[in-house]
């Protein structure tokens, strides 16, 4: 029989013992962290966050720098599988908790602090254009669907649209969340396998390769847009490095250390590519894309086994706060942009930027980061719910705080109207023709109405769809019988389907130099090919018209200076400044010697029954040999962000335009 003094001496020893052991297995799992602790991984990751840092401070040197990001996914993808091949032995449902507990933890708190510095920053930074722009995206950011905000906006990642907003980055993190969802229903798919006479045939592999494949097929057959943000278009990058993962150990037995060393460094090399100051213009999808994503994954195996020491490149710090860096950098460098834009003041924007995005992301790691992540879930908790809070609070009220008085400046609201003032179509219905399926403001729109006996066609991209109305107010519906007008965005269209013959054809287009309509590229004489091209087309639509109306060349720079004009104007409206200096110098011997009026010069000798419409001298102060881009009287812009005439603009040219088809009917043809 045990005494009480001996039953408790004997429970003593027995805590004692249970004290010892914990300590033990605290020992082992700390050496087994140890050893799981990944160079390789933190190299890369370093690498990855390097590639970001070039390419957004320094573009034209860094061109690859975009798919850092890609190979951030990579590795995310190799975590997740690690993460939950831990959590194998668990019930289900403590499997998704513990995971997606982990991925809150590491992610969400550094975030919410950096989205709320990112609200706080605009609402004192920013004019009020300015913000209304970018604060429409911010809810996005708040709730991790930024990537299909974007996607929906005017032009993409490298588009001038948005490529300035402070928290555009946040796409990345959309994407990955968003991936989280599905990533432990495809983690028990890689476990599938079926029972055979020989043994068990996984098929889980199979499957993940099948899922990569399509997702792969989904990013270079989409729109580059949607291949850039869309997650599905980006799981094939998650899945290399999940599938990476099934494969670790068995290279332990498979390969050398001398060959993996060797394969290790090849696809470290290829992967390395991402600072190669490639000569021409890299825009996704790209096959670079493939390669580098493949190189890390491949780099992430091999390494598995090889016995090099990767922390000599002495980048693990760098890979310790990259997250810190991702998440900072992007807001930092365009509010100082901005200042330094909006004070006109001369210094190196990218290094003034690059150091204070490291100053503050050594604050942010090792002062909120880092601390937060040895802490119990209450504070975790706590302190992500406070920062989102606030993040919400500016969401929901920055209208009240934005600059309240630049509502009551009818200048400045009028031209906000401008950022992208594409006229609206009225009077008519979009026609589903078989050929152009309606997609307004662009397609088949037939005009209402009319009972007289012309027929009239308009064709072009986005400046017909704008002109339009001018075409429509100057003829009677009395006098005509039918008006068609045929208009797609960067394109021009032929007559097509049954269509009747039209009297007159108008083509209204903006001349532009991307990749499928390379109208300002020089002229080459007898053997230019655009020419040819120009020719065919109008001596096709002169087949079926009496007269053809061309809009010569457009005076302003739609590929430069014009970009961001609607906020630049409206900030120093704000300011009070001096407008003047928005009318820029112009050259009007080398415009109207261009190449486009060279072309357009031949075009009308060649064709009998074409006549011009001179829409540039309206802009064109000969005497001064200036552009004019705004009404002086009324402070408001002619031209709007994604280069189309704004109303104002619009009445510029509305009386030479009416002269020209005047002239065009009356057999008066003019020189261009």
């Amino acid at each position: 029989m045990v005494t009480n003094c001996s039953y408790h001496a004997l429970e003593e020893q027995k805590d004692e013992e249970k004290e010892i052991i914990v300590e033990e297995e605290k020992k082992i799992h700390s050496t087994i962290a140890v050893k799981e602790f990944r160079e390789d991984i933190a190299l890369l990751r370093a690498l990855a966050i390097l590639a970001v840092l070039g390419y957004h401070f320094w573009p034209t040197i860094f061109p690859l720098g975009f798919i850092g990001v890609d190979i951030f996914f990579v590795i995310s993808g190799f975590l997740i599988m690690r993460i939950l091949e831990s959590l194998k032995n668990e019930r289900l449902d403590r499997v998704f908790l513990s995971f997606y507990y982990r991925r809150v933890k590491r992610i969400l708190p550094l975030y919410y602090l950096i989205v709320f510095f990112i609200g706080f920053s605009m609402l004192f930074l920013y004019t009020a254009v300015w913000a209304q722009r970018y604060f429409r995206f911010y809810f996005g950011a708040i709730f991790f669907f930024p990537n299909f905000q974007l996607q929906q906006a005017e032009g993409n990642y490298f588009s001038e649209a948005t490529e300035k907003m402070p928290f555009l980055h946040s796409w990345s993190l959309g994407v990955e969340m968003q991936f989280y969802l599905v990533a432990p229903f495809l983690f028990y798919i890689s476990k599938m396998e079926i029972a055979q006479s020989m043994g068990y045939l996984k098929l889980g592999p199979v499957f993940l390769l099948c899922f990569l494949l399509f997702s792969l097929y989904f990013h270079f057959f989409s729109l580059p847009i949607v291949s850039f943000y869309h997650p599905l278009a980006r799981g094939w990058q998650f899945l290399c490095g999940m599938i990476t993962t099934l494969y670790t150990e068995s290279m332990k037995t498979t390969l050398t250390r001398k060959q993996s060393d060797i394969l290790s460094v090849i696809y470290l090399i290829n992967t390395s590519l991402l600072f190669f100051p490639f000569p021409d213009k890299v825009t996704p999808p790209h096959f670079f894309q493939i390669l580098i994503t493949i190189s890390s994954a491949g780099f992430i195996l091999f390494s598995t086994n090889c016995s090099i020491s990767w922390s000599r490149f002495r980048l693990g710090y760098i890979a310790r706060i990259s997250y810190a860096l991702y998440l900072v950098h992007f807001p930092i460098l365009r509010f100082t942009e901005y200042l330094q834009q909006y004070y006109n003041k001369d210094f190196d924007v990218p290094l003034v930027s690059l150091v204070i995005t490291f100053l503050l992301s050594i604050v942010a790691h090792h002062f909120f980061e880092a601390p937060l992540l040895r802490v119990g879930k209450l504070k975790i908790f706590l302190s992500t719910l406070k920062y989102f809070a606030l993040c919400l609070l500016i969401g929901f009220n920055w209208k009240k705080i934005v600059h309240p008085d630049c509502a009551q400046k009818s200048t400045i609201s009028e031209n906000q109207k401008f950022i992208q003032s594409l006229y609206r179509l009225e009077g008519g219905h979009f026609v589903d023709d078989g050929f152009m399926r309606p997609s307004p403001p662009f397609g088949h729109y037939l005009y209402e109405g009319d009972t007289g006996k012309l027929k009239i066609m308009i064709l072009g991209n986005s400046w017909a769809t704008g002109e339009a109305h001018l075409i429509r107010n100057y003829f009677s519906k009395k006098d005509v019988y039918q008006m068609h007008l045929f208009s797609q965005p960067g394109h021009t269209f032929g007559l097509h389907g049954e269509s009747p013959k039209p009297d007159y054809v108008f083509l209204l287009v903006r001349y532009n130099n991307d990749a499928t309509n390379r109208d300002l590229t020089n002229f080459q004489g007898a053997n230019d090919q655009i020419l040819d091209n120009y020719l065919r087309g109008i001596h096709n639509i002169s087949l079926f018209t009496k007269k053809l109306f061309l809009q010569t060349h457009q005076p302003f720079d739609c590929q430069g200076k014009e970009k961001e004009i609607i906020n630049r104007f409206v900030d120093s409206l704000q300011k009070e400044e001096n407008m003047q200096h928005f009318n820029r110098p112009f050259n009007v011997t080398a415009f109207y010697n261009s190449s486009v009026h060279q072309r357009l010069k031949i075009v009308f000798e060649k064709c009998s029954n074409c006549y011009p419409i001179d829409i540039a001298e309206p802009f064109i102060d000969f005497k001064r040999k200036e552009l004019l881009v705004f009404d002086v009287n009324t402070q408001l812009l002619y031209i709007d962000t994604q280069c189309h005439l704004t109303v104002s603009g619009l009445k510029m040219i509305e009386k030479p335009l009416r002269l020209s088809i005047e002239n065009g009917i009356n057999s008066k043809k003019s020189n261009t």
